[in-house]
């Protein structure tokens, strides 16, 4: 039980305590879920 919470916690405190390799890894995770139109959106603002 301990493990299962310590890993769902490890999502919650990011992204201060990740490596910058791990954020990004995790940004592309979430943006692959996301629909076509809200990736365009996120990629122009990042440009």
């Amino acid at each position: 039980m301990t493990g299962k919470k310590s890993h769902i916690q490890k999502y919650e405190v990011l992204p201060e305590k990740m490596s910058i390799i791990e954020r990004g890894r995790f940004l592309k995770r979430i943006i692959e879920k996301m629909p076509i139109q809200v990736k365009h959106i996120i990629l122009a603002k990042w440009e």
